[in-house]
């Protein structure tokens, strides 16, 4: 194992490149220059590895140890080879979700290391982890010795420490964010060939646009608002735009083309710029069963576009219901079609509610606020790091 060129190491075993994966660059992009930064990953990361050769960045591919119980000492073996080349590092833990480099987390531990574990999300409750009942007990250990726990948004503080049924040491919320009026100004700007942008992608100019951006998978739940459209709840004039890959990426597509759908849901995969499916959109829609602090939902605030989502503890810090936009209960099919049908016919209440949520975002989750979260952050984690002059 090579030493890393980095004082700061940043650990991620994601599971693919979604929204967490997005926001880790996003960070590193803020604060490179000002620290000498290195990634830690599976080689299978492509996105995080050619964004560190385009950057000079260090990158080290540590393999992929699951976080089974028989993996511990195979985890552990891996952290003391990689705390012993990178000595003078501190490190930084990413973690997808709370089970993500558990055993990379115990041995910065054990070994003493300065560390901080940036938790992106957490489940909707602790019956979410009766596969790994190891986790909330990991989580409170690890919390005594980590710098922070830091979650990514201020209502993520609480509700963790409930998911996992204790006191978590140290952990401080540093809320995501987006550069909120470089969107709206590049939304705008698209909005003024909207047709031309639709009249390409093959969406209807008239119908009424529900857009998605994000991971397809279960937990985000695309397939609740197709459910929708099959069963005749929304509009006829109601169509559904999802733009993002993941592991439900294929049994989608299949699920719409066997439903007939194909000309109300579309499908357009990973796109690196979602600014123009957010111009051609008449309102966002996200369903999902659990969050972090979604960046996908603060694009579309600052994007001025009106915001359905599921009423869940991490969407509670942007969405203010009725104001800053709607919530609807989780599966809750009646409540999210009578609100989408209403917007439809509407647009007025729509609009209200879009240049709410703008203000919101903008005042709160602009990326300046957070850039000086994370240096605070990262200095501190360094100091820590120091020996102490007597």
């Amino acid at each position: 194992m090579q030493k890393l060129r980095g004082e700061i190491v940043i650990a991620c075993d994601s599971p693919g490149f979604g929204g967490s994966e997005i926001d880790l660059l996003r960070v590193t992009q803020m604060l490179n220059g000002a620290y000498s930064l290195g990634f830690v990953c599976a080689d299978s990361d492509k996105e995080i590895k050619r964004f560190a050769d385009d950057n000079d960045l260090g990158f080290q591919n540590n393999g992929r140890i699951g976080n089974r119980l028989k993996n511990i000492f195979a985890g552990l073996l891996r952290t003391a080879n990689l705390v012993s080349q990178n000595q003078n590092s501190v490190f930084v833990v990413w973690a997808h979700h709370l089970d993500s480099n558990r055993w990379m987390q115990i041995g910065l531990a054990l070994f003493g290391r300065s560390f901080v574990v940036c938790e992106r999300s957490a489940p909707a409750s602790r019956l979410d982890l009766a596969t790994s009942r190891l986790t909330p007990f990991i989580v409170r250990i690890v919390s005594r010795f980590a710098k922070s726990i830091i979650v990514c948004g201020h209502g993520q503080v609480n509700h963790l420490q409930g998911v996992v049924g204790g006191r978590v040491y140290g952990i401080i919320a540093v809320p995501n964010s987006r550069p909120v009026y470089k969107i709206r100004d590049k939304v705008r700007l698209l909005r003024s060939i909207k047709c031309e942008l639709r009249e390409k992608a093959g969406i209807p100019q008239d119908c009424y646009l529900l857009v998605m951006v994000g991971r397809v998978c279960a937990d985000k739940n695309q397939r609740f608002v197709v459910e929708l459209i099959k069963q005749g709840l929304l509009g006829k004039k109601v169509c559904f735009l999802v733009v993002g890959d993941g592991p439900d990426d294929k049994s989608l597509k299949e699920y719409v083309i066997h439903a007939n759908l194909s000309d109300r849901v579309f499908l357009v995969g990973h796109q690196c710029d979602t600014f123009p499916y957010y111009a051609i959109a008449d309102a966002f829609v996200f369903p999902s069963k659990f969050e972090g602090l979604s960046g996908a939902l603060i694009e579309a605030m600052a994007a001025e576009l009106p915001c359905l989502a599921s009423d869940i503890i991490a969407n509670h810090e942007l969405i203010s219901n009725g104001k800053t936009g709607w919530l609807f209960p989780l599966g809750d099919a009646a409540n999210f079609a009578a609100k989408v049908n209403d917007w439809a016919i509407n647009p007025e209440k729509a609009a209200k509610c879009a240049r709410d949520g703008f203000a919101h975002v903008s005042a709160f989750y602009d990326e300046s606020c957070e850039h000086a979260n994370w240096h605070q952050v990262f200095c501190h984690l360094i100091d820590l790091q120091k020996p102490q002059i007597i």
